[in-house]
């Protein structure tokens, strides 16, 4: 199998997976407005107040089915996908190197020699010699006095666009920043003034 057979196949099976994530969200809301509509028509006969319940409820449902639709358009026409059919030939040849020595992966992340990427979204995929700058950021949110960590997310500085990795596995963002800067030769790690621009002028020199 070819890395562009693997690269479409696994976001083929991210398609299908989201579709039946939002399958029964897409369900009970669709059942909800049927209920509402019903109600409303039934109780009230009055067509304004159907026409607001339609209107209230309808959403919802809307909603729902356009992911489930997203999820299996993404699944069945994988190279159909908006960003990939922009520059198929830079990803496909990127997820020939990724699929080629794969040195780490989990759920979050695939790395290999020559290539790292977002296990979650394969858009975001770079070649290991293109990565400049690695550093951790955490997604706070607070309530009244409260302030908590929402995401633990680890950002790569790349020739093209970053690499945002979101971490959920208990290892934590700190040990998967040591292993993917021990394969990428010109990447720095930390969010720092030196960092940046270090990681602006080689991307500059890139370009």
């Amino acid at each position: 199998m070819t890395g562009r057979d693997e690269y479409l196949g696994r976001i083929s099976r991210q398609g299908e997976a989201e579709a039946k994530k939002w399958m029964p969200f897409a369900s009970i809301s669709g059942i909800i407005f049927l209920v509402a509509t019903i109600w409303a028509y039934i109780a009230t006969k009055d067509m304004v107040i159907t026409l607001a319940a339609v209107g209230f409820t309808v959403w919802w449902p809307m909603f729902g089915f356009s992911h489930v639709l997203d999820g299996k358009s993404m699944a069945n026409h994988p190279e159909k996908l908006k960003w990939l059919k922009k520059s198929p030939q830079m990803y496909y040849d990127m997820a020939d190197v990724l699929f080629k020595d794969i040195i780490y992966e989990d759920e979050d992340v695939i790395l290999s020699k020559g290539a790292v990427a977002n296990a979650r979204n394969l858009s975001q995929i770079a070649y290991t010699k293109d990565v400049f700058l690695v550093y951790k950021y955490q997604n706070r949110a607070r309530i009244t006095i409260v302030t908590f960590t929402t995401a633990e997310l680890l950002v790569l500085l790349t020739a093209g666009n970053p690499v945002i990795i979101n971490i959920k596995k208990k290892t934590g963002a700190g040990v998967l920043a040591d292993t993917i800067l021990s394969v990428c030769p010109n990447a720095k790690a930390g969010y720092t003034k030196e960092g940046l621009e270090y990681a602006n002028m080689m991307k500059q020199n890139r370009s």
